[in-house]
């Protein structure tokens, strides 16, 4: 594994760029991985509900297979590990997830606590699931990996482990798919990628390039 450094989080993310190319002779440590995956694992989850988890796909041929329903980006079958992101379907979370979660949270000494906070998380989702038209819980469940993606990437620029986070797949063929072959559970679907690994040496443009965002003044409005 290699060390850490001291940069801070906002400037981690400042000096991240995405990968097109990734070198394909590149092998991740299994230390850094497992740091890059506890990230994510710690990273928050909305209510407590834990209704995400992640498929480490380290097999290339098996990632060539996928290719497909990844219109043929490179990057899957070249990074070195890749993850997908999945989640609950909404209809699964209300009915399922959060007693599961309860099974993680509860602790006999604040039992009372933990039942309290149980029935608010019900209590919130059935006045959420009765929006109606705009609100849709699948779509807010597959919204929770970017931040376990998030959490993950800060984690791998700190170890000098370049990333490419991917939406660009075709969602309902690939979670049909995983389904078929028995790595995703049938109330699961996918929410996200991520490609890990070090950039082909080919590809040195964008990460010497300064970052493109917002102004200050554009981006933020300070109500005091």
């Amino acid at each position: 594994m290699k060390s850490k450094d001291s940069r801070l989080v906002a400037d981690l993310l400042k000096d991240r760029h995405s990968v097109r190319k990734f070198d394909p002779t590149f092998n991740l440590d299994e230390d850094d991985l497992e740091l890059i995956i506890k990230a994510a694992r710690f990273s928050p989850s909305s209510f407590g509900i834990l209704n995400s988890r992640i498929i480490v796909i380290k097999n290339k041929t098996f990632r060539q297979s996928l290719l497909p329903y990844f219109y043929y980006q490179t990057a899957l079958v070249d990074c070195s590990v890749y993850l997908l992101f999945v989640v609950d379907h909404g209809d699964y979370i209300l009915s399922e997830s959060i007693f599961k979660a309860r099974k993680y949270i509860l602790d006999p000494e604040t039992l009372t606590k933990h039942e309290i906070d149980l029935s608010n998380i019900i209590s919130s989702w059935d006045e959420r699931l009765t929006w109606g038209e705009g609100f849709n819980p699948t779509q807010w469940s597959i919204a929770q990996t970017y931040i376990n993606m998030t959490a993950s990437m800060i984690q791998a620029e700190q170890l000098h482990i370049d990333t490419t986070p991917h939406e660009g797949f075709n969602q309902v063929q690939l979670t049909k798919f995983l389904q078929e072959q028995g790595y995703l559970h049938p109330h699961e679907v996918v929410g996200i990628g991520l490609a890990l690994g070090k950039v082909n040496p080919e590809q040195t443009h964008a990460n010497n390039q300064e970052k493109i965002r917002k102004s200050l003044a554009d981006y933020v409005l300070v109500i005091d």
